[in-house]
């Protein structure tokens, strides 16, 4: 008879209901707290390293920036999903990815509470090249009073993990990325108490007529120059500490550096039918071989501040000038320079 009781019937279904909810979110507490377990193991603490350096010009007026390289942002939104959802889940579910803007955002900060204090971007600044991202870029540089900027070979990634290195290929990103930067792209001067800085773009490991012309176009200022740009150029130590870290070239190792003699990419591995790979992706063209040459003559060029490497470097390019070159800041680094 008590089968055909309404209320009996619903007082025992909401208990089962009540058991299972029960059941259901005990589960659920025992898996949050196994997974945030597994996470602390994986999730490495947070640390800032800012280094300091000094950049000796013979200034009247001293004054400070803070060097950023390689910072490795990603940003999607519906714009870019159907597009770069794939690599975008791949590049973010590495454990340091989740710190990433933490970093940006403590060195703006920084910058932002010193006053004047120029900030140096030398590129990568984004992963990969996105509306979502150019729009965050655009954001940070528009609110810092001194922003000088150079792009990387990332801002240039679209989908398939590689920047295209033709010209043509380049320019149909050119315009878009050049509205979130604070300064122009290809070629820029900006003359901060006394020293001239120039960013240019060598991301394909090369630079073009226009920039040589320009560059010479500023050695005729007459003031010291700095110059920024992602790729640094070929020193000969650096370029063998590099191969031998990576095995040597007999295994397939290379340097990505601008300006590095035939007789070395030569050497690299690449496809000749198709001119693909290391061999031609390295390859210094004539225009950037005198480029490099005329500029270790030239002494008012008194540092190159550059990144892509992901190495901390500091070392002479010439007797005038030191090439330095900066950690990842996605790992929490940047660089205190004191130009005196």
């Amino acid at each position: 008879m008590s089968g055909r009781n309404p209320l009996l019937n619903f007082i025992k279904m909401k208990h089962s209901i009540v058991k299972h909810l029960l059941l259901l979110l005990a589960v659920l507490l025992c898996n949050a707290q196994a997974y945030a377990q597994n996470v602390s193991r994986e999730i490495p603490t947070l640390k800032h390293n800012y280094e300091e350096f000094t950049i000796e010009i013979g200034l009247a007026e001293p004054f400070q920036a803070l060097h950023l390289t390689d910072s490795h942002i990603n940003k999607i939104d519906k714009r870019d999903f159907d597009r770069l959802s794939k690599r975008f889940n791949k590049r973010v579910s590495k454990p340091k990815a989740i710190y990433r803007e933490i970093h940006l955002m403590d060195a703006i900060h920084y910058v932002e509470t010193h006053d004047d204090m120029l900030l140096l971007h030398t590129g990568d600044f984004l992963d990969m090249y996105s509306e979502a991202g150019l729009d965050y870029a655009a954001h940070i540089f528009n609110r810092l009073k001194n922003p000088f900027a150079c792009v990387g070979n990332h801002e240039f990634i679209n989908v398939n993990g590689k920047a295209p290195l033709d010209d043509e290929a380049r320019a149909e990103l050119y315009e878009s990325i050049q509205s979130a930067w604070p300064n122009d792209i290809v070629f820029a001067s900006k003359v901060f108490k006394g020293v001239n800085f120039v960013a240019f773009d060598n991301t394909n490991n090369n630079v073009t007529k226009e920039v040589f012309r320009k560059m010479k176009a500023e050695v005729e200022k007459g003031l010291p120059i700095v110059i920024i740009c992602h790729i640094p150029f070929y020193i000969p130590e650096t370029v063998q500490e590099r191969l031998e870290q990576r095995g040597g070239i007999k295994s397939g190792a290379y340097a990505s550096v601008t300006g590095a003699p035939l007789e070395i990419t030569d050497q690299y591995k690449g496809d000749d039918e198709k001119k693909t790979g290391p061999r031609y992706e390295q390859r210094s063209t004539k225009v950037t071989l005198e480029f490099t040459e005329w500029l270790r003559s030239q002494t008012l060029v008194k540092a190159i501040i550059c990144g892509h490497n992901h190495r901390k470097h500091i070392e002479q390019f010439s007797p005038s000038c030191v090439q330095y070159t900066g950690l990842a800041a996605y790992d929490g680094n940047a660089a205190i320079i004191a130009f005196k």
